[in-house]
């Protein structure tokens, strides 16, 4: 799903005039060496690119330009990127982006960002490709003219969303770059959207022939306007989708198409991927023979480009051929050889979690279950690993995101008072300017009532007429001070709602990540100290999602994404979540599921509200107390209960808590734990927007029993 947003950044750099160069004869001949790198086509002319980019490293020198130096790393990056020697790419491109830093031009380093958004989405690190895709975002503007490259990008962000698991999101961005692109008859770039789209639903929602649909607009398009290489990828896809369609005719029929264009075009990187994706077509249909040996003719020419990610990945489809052979020995070596592959060339963590869960796999079925365990536990190291981290950048991300609402609602703040001032003085002005006015008028009629009586009573009238506008304009000017001071005691709010909750779960993280640091600990007691990281690191997302959430539902900014969702699983990652906050009492969690079907709600939110529910029975159950999720229709109604064994709740707290919606307050709970009354305040919220209602009651048999009542609206209550 490669994108070329480069060709609009290299088009906007020549119509704005280009890169002026110093006229001497080695940054001549330097320059033309780069512009015929840019000129060739890595793929089809790989040795010739490879001799370009020797010839210029001999030439290279620091006293360069800063333009020649900048565009020398861009495009040794691009070369190892297509060899899949990811380590030297980065390094390349992080020099690009630091001497394009120190020059502050524009488009250059908006072509290293999107470049180092494409290779962390080539290694598996999605979320550090987002965060470059969203900074060449950030220095671009929708015009009404041409607008390309903003949705283009728009296009690349689509692809790190999918990988992400935000395929709906992924999706959204690629229907709107598809709308944009038919509106302005952009059809290459479109057929580029379109295969997309194939691809999002193919490897996310399984829906095979929505893809076909979408890869075969597309080829049309490339077909008609002769664009070869976008068309090949296209044919490569539809054999895919056919093959997990089931349609393996057709599969054969378009990787046979795509391999033979391959060969004609001369595409070695091309031809490699046509190859492999024929060879799984052919294992698909059970002929290990022809699958072997087009998987075989694919890694020798991996090999012979140095393409170290098509040689791992052909490394684990005929480690599978031989596995389906019952060559076990065969499959663990190719196994290892790309674990050894991972290792020197590739450093991917998704990778290495794959080959070592695939080599447990196959020792397992060997009967050497020592060394099955062994590689199962490295895989589990790893996935961990990768987990932590994720964990990490996901928490930095959204500490920027709070640090950014702080400063806006702290601008907010300030332009609402100062305006709050300016009402103010104006409303004096007017009431002065009223006074005096009234006061000139009443001299006037004064005068003129010892003169005219008919004039009296027409003054009379006039001043009566006076006093009622002016009246009218001050209830205005207090009406709109009344506003302004709601306004800003919401924003107040807000603002100490997120100073307190935020606090205590950072310092208990800083705490632990201090004693991890500071201590000689053994290995128990790092998985221990880990393991209480980690539940701090999710209690710290969870209470920084919910008072974000909350200060959303407070600027009356809140969506809603109905789905059907699967309750028997959702339920029990919400357990899984908040559970932990029960060990120290004791407390056992069971959920029962007496309804059919699924419910029709938000995920986000219903997981924001069960598990709120359930952090409140926890905070009020005693010690060794059972609570019980119970989910069950009644009538035209879907409702999800949280029944704990707590006290239960006076006959005043259940009128507050069920007719007072507006002030819920929080106490302490049997242990001690106290709160601030947010969580019912968002469970409240959140149920609303469902058009659904929260009720508390207490139990006959003793506790408190929460219910979320839900109004059956999914497609199956429907039909």
């Amino acid at each position: 799903m490669a994108f070329a947003i480069k060709r609009l950044l290299f088009l906007f750099a020549f119509l704005s005039g280009g890169i002026i160069y110093a006229q001497n004869s080695e940054s001549i001949e330097f320059k033309a060496i780069l512009d015929t790198i840019k000129a060739s086509n890595i793929r089809t002319d790989f040795r010739k690119v490879e001799a370009l980019i020797l010839k210029a490293e001999s030439l290279y020198k620091p006293d360069l330009s800063l333009e020649l130096q900048i565009q020398y790393f861009y495009n040794r990056a691009d070369y190892h990127m297509e060899t899949g020697s990811f380590k030297e790419t980065e390094q390349s491109y992080l020099i690009a982006d630091s001497l394009s830093s120190l020059e502050g031009s524009g488009f250059l380093q908006l072509q290293v960002w999107s470049g180092l958004g494409n290779l962390y989405a080539r290694l598996g690190e999605y979320r550090k490709a987002v965060q470059f895709q969203n900074k060449v975002l950030d220095f671009m503007v929708i015009e009404e003219g041409d607008s390309s490259g903003y949705y283009s990008t728009l296009v690349n962000l689509s692809n790190s969303y999918e990988a992400l698991g935000k395929s709906d999101q992924a999706l959204e961005l690629l229907i709107q770059s598809r709308n944009y692109f038919r509106t302005h008859q952009d059809s290459l770039i479109l057929a580029i959207t379109l295969n997309n789209i194939g691809e999002v639903y193919r490897k996310d929602f399984l829906d095979y022939r929505e893809a076909i649909d979408h890869y075969l607009e597309a080829m049309r398009i490339n077909q008609l306007y002769e664009n070869i290489r976008d068309l090949l990828s296209n044919y490569n896809n539809l054999a895919l989708a056919y093959r997990h369609y089931g349609m393996l005719d057709s599969a054969l029929f378009y990787g046979k198409l795509n391999e033979r264009y391959r060969r004609e075009y001369n595409d070695k990187g091309g031809l490699a991927q046509a190859l492999y994706t024929l060879g799984t077509v052919y294992f698909s249909q059970g002929d290990y023979l022809m699958a072997r040996g087009k998987l075989n003719r694919a890694y020798n020419i991996c090999d012979s480009l140095d393409i170290h990610i098509g040689k791992l990945s052909i490394l684990k489809h005929l480690a599978e051929v031989d596995t389906a052979q019952a060559d076990l020995k065969s499959a663990i070596q190719k196994l290892e050889q790309a674990i050894a592959i991972n290792d020197a060339r590739v450093a991917s963590m998704e990778e290495a979690l794959s080959l070592n869960q695939a080599l447990s796999s196959v020792y397992r079925k060997q009967g050497n279950f020592e060394k099955a365990f062994n590689y199962l536990q490295k895989a589990k190291s790893i996935e961990d690993s990768i987990f932590i981290n994720q964990n990490r950048i996901e928490l930095s991300l959204m500490r920027s995101e709070y640090e950014k609402e702080l400063a806006l609602g702290e601008n907010e703040l300030l332009k609402t008072k100062e305006k709050a001032q300016i009402d103010r003085l104006q409303a004096i002005r007017m009431g002065f300017l009223a006074i005096a006015i009234v006061s000139l008028a009443l001299l006037i009629l004064s005068v003129r009532l010892f003169r005219i009586s008919d004039s009296r009573k027409k003054a009379l009238n006039q001043l009566r007429k006076t006093e009622q506008q002016l009246r009218t304009e001050i209830e205005n000017v207090a009406q709109k001070t009344e506003e302004l001071e709601q306004a800003n005691s919401a924003k107040n709010q807000i603002l100490s709602v997120m100073g307190h909750d935020l606090r205590s779960p950072l310092v208990g993280l800083s705490s632990l990540l201090g004693t991890v640091s500071a201590e000689e600990i053994t290995r128990e007691e790092l998985q221990e100290l880990l393991k209480m990281l980690k539940t701090e690191t999710d209690r710290s997302l969870i209470s920084l999602q919910n008072v974000l959430n909350w200060a959303r539902l407070q600027m009356e900014d809140i969506r809603i994404f109905q789905s059907e969702l699967n309750l028997e699983e959702l339920v029990k990652e919400i357990i899984l979540m908040y559970g932990p906050g029960g060990r120290s009492k004791q407390i056992k969690i069971q959920f029962e599921n007496r309804m059919e079907g699924k419910l029709w709600a938000d995920e986000h939110q219903f997981r924001s509200m069960c598990g709120n529910l359930l952090s409140n029975a926890i905070k009020f159950s005693p010690a060794k107390a059972t609570i019980k999720i119970i989910a069950q229709r009644t009538g035209k109604d879907a409702i999800v209960s949280v029944c704990d064994e707590g006290p239960g709740l006076s006959q005043e707290i259940l009128n507050q808590l069920n007719e007072h919606k507006d002030r819920l307050n929080s106490s302490a709970g049997t242990a001690g734990e106290r709160g601030t009354g947010i969580g019912l305040r968002i469970v409240q919220d959140f149920i609303t927007i469902h058009k659904g209602r929260l009720l508390f009651e207490n139990r006959p048999e003793g506790g408190t029993k929460a219910s979320l009542i839900f109004p059956l609206r999914s497609k199956l209550e429907n039909t």
